[in-house]
């Protein structure tokens, strides 16, 4: 440093120096001070760019620390899913060995059968011998012969009822072997779905690992060191949580949309990966940007009729709406929602159906806005209860496909009490508070608090009051 002020002062003692040469001589004095004043001021420039300097070394090593405390974290996960396996083999072991213990059980039981079996058998003989020898003893000839007859005839007389017992219990014994040696066949199958499970999650969590390491001997995230070749879609949480860490979510958009697109790819992957790139993009506040993510997955899947790909159609388009939203484009947001319940308001799959209810929220909590900033007085108009009945039409359809949601029904309660319904707030409030608890409350009274009406205080003190009557009934 000092070498190179030396040289800033030579050079310009060397211009002065032929300046006066050719001109009237300077004031030595004020050129001085002059130079004096630039070297100064030079010193401050190298002080503060050197401070500068050491400031973002030391911010770079608290971001160093933050990340391995993360990598920590994801170890210790991973070990947490370690024991996890290891216990649910321990599980399966102890399964197997019940199998074994119920199968030996079957086999007492089967055999026992058979010898008891045999023992009547045996008894039958005992009592025949005892009465022939008994009848024999005491009329030789005559009780032979008669027991011979009586013998043979009652041999014939049951010989059906005898064939039919005996064949009885021999389908007896076959049905219960058959129904043990079905009941033993289902818990093995059930056994080996048990351990195909574990060793698919075991090639999860080493795959996982795996993946953790790879990030941790390429602590710094950029387009250089991440290898896309070996990445799969499914891949792209742990990268992109080390590059929001480190403040690089543009890279942490754009990773999975590139996974997405080699070869092989389900469209349903593409799909959600332009879903996730627009919500990076939202973070980023690029809502133009992002918005036209969400007109590429409609425009390119809008038509397919997969319905794991209409969901992520349908989520472009609400997530679609609430950008609009924050555009403060009202129009644009209805439509968008009327959109949605247009495509699939006679879906029957669960996640379609939960799209189309939160389409009908958003047009009734549009609509409930729209109302309030149109109102006039202390009353409502004719204009402002058209609008607020539409809203409360919206909130009626959004609840027929979740009667229970708490959000829906404290909007339904609020837009009744703004209609003159007291009765009918107090039901809806009444349950929505009972289902959401103190967020519900809150939401409420924040809620009232938009573009502000004179029935809002009344209503504000309804909310409280049955908050505390809800409350009390819990205790």
């Amino acid at each position: 440093m000092a070498r190179r002020l030396g040289i800033v002062v030579f050079i310009t003692l060397l211009i002065l120096g032929g300046q006066t040469s050719a001109q009237e001589p300077p004031n030595i004095a004020k050129e001085v001070d002059r130079l004096s004043q630039d070297l100064n001021d030079l010193r401050q420039s190298l002080t503060a760019d050197q401070q500068y300097r050491q400031g973002r070394v030391a911010k770079r090593r608290d971001r160093g620390r933050e990340f391995r405390a993360r990598f920590e974290t994801l170890r210790g996960d991973v070990d947490r899913l370690k024991d996890a396996v290891a216990h649910q083999e321990k599980i399966n072991a102890i399964g197997m060995e019940s199998i074994s213990t119920w199968m030996s059980l079957q086999d007492d039981r089967i055999d026992g059968f058979l010898g008891w079996a045999g023992w009547v058998g045996v008894m039958i003989t005992a009592l025949l011998a005892v009465i022939g020898g008994y009848t024999f003893f005491y009329t030789p000839r005559q009780a032979e012969a008669k027991a011979e007859e009586a013998i043979g005839t009652w041999l014939l007389s049951n010989e059906e009822k005898l064939d039919r017992q005996f064949e009885g219990f021999s389908l007896q014994i076959d049905e219960k072997v058959k129904k043990a040696t079905d009941e033993i066949d289902g818990h093995v199958k059930e056994a080996k779905n048990a351990i195909g499970e574990i060793d698919g999650h075991e090639k999860e969590a080493r795959k996982r690992v795996e993946i953790i390491k790879e990030i941790q001997e390429n602590i710094m995230i950029n387009s250089e060191n991440i290898n896309h070749e070996t990445h799969s879609a499914e891949d792209w949480w742990p990268i992109e949580e080390i590059a929001r860490g480190q403040d690089e979510l543009e890279i942490a958009a754009n990773f999975f949309h590139d996974t997405s697109k080699k070869e092989g790819v389900p469209d349903v992957e593409i799909a959600r990966s332009f879903n996730n790139k627009a919500v990076e993009l939202w973070e980023h506040d690029k809502l133009e940007e992002e918005l036209q993510v969400y007109e590429q997955v409609i425009s390119r899947f809008g038509n397919n009729k997969q319905a794991d790909l209409q969901d992520q159609v349908a989520r472009a388009l609400v997530y679609k709406a609430t950008t609009l939203e924050k555009q403060n484009k009202p129009d644009e947001e209805l439509k968008t929602y009327e959109e949605i319940i247009s495509r699939y308001g006679d879906a029957e799959e669960a996640a379609l159906r939960e799209r189309v209810s939160h389409a009908h929220t958003g047009i009734g909590v549009t609509s409930l806005i729209e109302a309030k900033s149109k109102w006039v007085g202390k009353k409502s108009s004719k204009d402002t209860r058209k609008i607020l009945s539409s809203a409360l039409t919206s909130f009626d359809e959004a609840l027929s496909y979740s009667p229970e949601n708490p959000i829906d029904l404290g909007n339904r309660g609020y837009i009744k009490f703004l209609l003159g319904d007291r009765e009918g707030a107090e039901v809806d409030l009444r349950k929505a508070l009972k289902l959401g608890g103190e967020k519900i409350r809150d939401s409420e009274l924040e809620d009232a608090d938009i573009h502000p009406v004179p029935l809002d205080e009344e209503f504000k003190a309804m909310v409280h009051r049955l908050w505390d009557e809800v409350s009390a009934a819990k205790e």
